[in-house]
């Protein structure tokens, strides 16, 4: 307290108001916060035990986190073998160019696919307000 008389006393501030902290009387109720909530009185060793499965439980967590942590593979799985390397060419598809029929019917078929996936999504909007429309005329007919 004696710092905020401190602070509006101060020449910067300017003298507002000219109060010794000695005059001043606050209570200790007027201090305390009317939101903050009572403590129960607790019994010293069950706010023990209760702290020390805390604990326990925060052990048990932070060994489980390390047991599934992130674990190095083993040497063995990182080599490549060289008969896989040799034959690496022969193994990888060769890029198919379409046609232009080709390409103008999976456009087709794309879009007649959107077209249906939006007439789903519109049939469920309408379904969800008749629903809602429907509990609306009940609550009010009670």
């Amino acid at each position: 307290m004696a710092n905020i008389m401190r602070r509006l006393i101060e020449p910067s501030y300017g003298a507002l108001i000219s109060v010794s902290a000695s005059h001043l009387h606050i209570s200790a109720v007027q201090l305390s916060s009317p939101f903050v909530k009572a403590q129960k009185k607790m019994d010293p060793e069950i706010a023990k035990l209760r702290e020390e499965r805390k604990r326990r439980k925060l052990k048990k967590e932070i060994k489980l986190l390390e047991s599934f942590g992130k674990k190095p593979k083993p040497v063995e799985e990182l080599i490549f073998d060289k008969k896989y390397e040799e034959t690496i060419n022969e193994r990888i598809r060769p890029k198919v160019e379409l046609s232009e029929d080709e390409k103008d019917e999976r456009a087709a078929l794309e879009m007649e696919y959107k077209r249906y996936l939006n007439k789903l999504a519109v049939m469920d909007t309408r379904w969800i307000a008749k629903s809602v429309q429907k509990q609306e005329n009940a609550l009010q007919k009670l």
